[in-house]
């Protein structure tokens, strides 16, 4: 078939959980079908993956389109104004509009497959006259919720509720619109079905591997995260880390070292963290870290979909701390495949029991490697969505 792949981000560098599940499907996809790809490109350093993405698609079409200053406070007056979440107002564009009208000319593609919410305010206009798949990496309604009930002041609150309910609204509108929707939680799948018949279970998955990472840990205890700062959720889940769990793990360990790989925004003064902190700032290559950190820690109090940082540290061997939260999505066991802990004390306590007990970390590292092999390799995992192309283009009129 033909596809039109729709992403608000290049998949390649793949430098967050959203363009690391996209490029995934690229691949796969690529395999049986002939693929054109539509992305914004906000700065020239996200322009460096096209020349890669081209194995993979057979037209790539990049949108530059800068978020000037004017452009962000516009739509931020919009958004008090109307009922358009922000972040959809973010990725509402004129010159995506016309290029996919340009495209659907040009290349008649069978399936339009949209990658994320924000998207549908540049493509709604498809909505009814082409088979369009909206993939929702995350219910958004209720990550804002969840991080409006760690917010601090009453303005930011009150716009983070807000947020909430036109994204609710927005969400349940999309679904009911376009042909398909593409879920990666059960429990996602559950709430999408409300508004929309046909509703995929499509989790987040992992490259086929004959064995795990080979451990270089070093006799120094070193503990990893990974992911963009400039994600609210990604961003609360390491200040809570710092301020609340950090201290007590460092006490026990004076010598551990904590690694923060991801985009750091330019209000975080992470300067003022102290000793045994370092924030990386976007890497290419996880080896290292995957290789010689004792532990990976996801501790997320918002946030949505599932965690391919998860999955990603499953099929290297390393040991994973996660809430309940952080895990969501992923039909993990704690005790069996990692720790789960929720709230600071409990947190805390699993990282130093992990820590301090070798053995405990080998056996969870092994039966994640293992779970995620024989349960979420992509290549066993796409089929259900070309299934679902297949089944929506027969029903469509000759």
């Amino acid at each position: 078939m033909r596809i039109l792949f729709v992403t608000k981000t290049p998949p390649f560098p793949a430098r967050d959980g959203s363009a690391i599940r996209n490029l995934a499907l690229l691949k796969e996809l690529s395999k049986n079908h002939e693929i054109v790809l539509i992305f914004f490109v906000r700065s020239e350093e996200e322009f460096s993956g096209v020349e890669t993405l081209k194995q993979f698609c057979s037209h790539i079409v990049p949108i530059r389109e800068p978020r000037t200053l004017f452009r962000r406070s516009r739509d931020l007056l919009k958004t008090f104004l109307g009922k358009t979440p922000y972040t959809v107002l973010a990725h509402t564009s004129k010159t995506m509009q016309a290029e996919v009208r340009d495209v659907i000319h040009s290349f008649h593609p069978d399936i339009i497959q949209i990658q994320e919410l924000y998207l549908c305010g540049s493509l709604r206009e498809f909505f009814q006259t082409r088979i369009c798949i909206l993939d929702l990496h995350n219910r958004e309604s209720e990550i804002l919720n969840r991080l409006a009930i760690y917010a601090t002041g009453r303005l930011k609150q009150f716009f983070l509720r807000r947020q909430a309910a036109l994204m609710d609204r927005y969400e349940s509108w999309a679904a009911a619109r376009v042909s398909a929707v593409v879920s990666l939680t059960p429990t996602d799948m559950e709430w999408f079905r409300r508004f929309q018949p046909n509703v995929i279970f499509l989790p987040n998955g992992v490259d086929e591997r004959e064995s795990c990472t080979p451990r270089k840990e070093k006799v120094q205890r070193r503990i990893f995260f990974v992911g963009s700062l400039n994600y609210p959720p990604n961003r609360d889940a390491v200040i809570f880390f710092l301020e609340r769990i950090w201290p007590r793990i460092q006490k026990e360990y004076p010598e551990i070292t904590f690694d923060i790989v991801g985009a750091i925004p330019a209000s975080l003064e992470y300067a003022r963290w102290g000793k045994g902190i370092t924030f990386h700032g976007i890497k290419e290559d996880l080896t290292p870290f995957l290789e010689q950190s004792s532990l990976l820690v996801v501790p997320l109090r918002a946030g949505g979909g599932s965690r391919l940082k998860i999955l990603e540290a499953f099929n290297s061997g390393l040991p994973v701390i996660s809430t309940s939260i952080g895990i969501e999505g992923i039909p993990a066991e704690s005790e069996e495949h990692l720790l789960v802990a929720d709230g600071d004390e409990a947190f805390a306590s699993a990282v130093l029991r992990l820590l301090g007990d070798q053995n405990l970390r080998e056996r969870l590292a092994k039966n994640a490697f293992a779970f995620a092999q024989d349960q979420l390799r992509w290549s066993n995992l796409l089929p259900v969505l070309e299934d679902c192309y297949r089944i929506l283009r027969k029903k469509e009129p000759s």
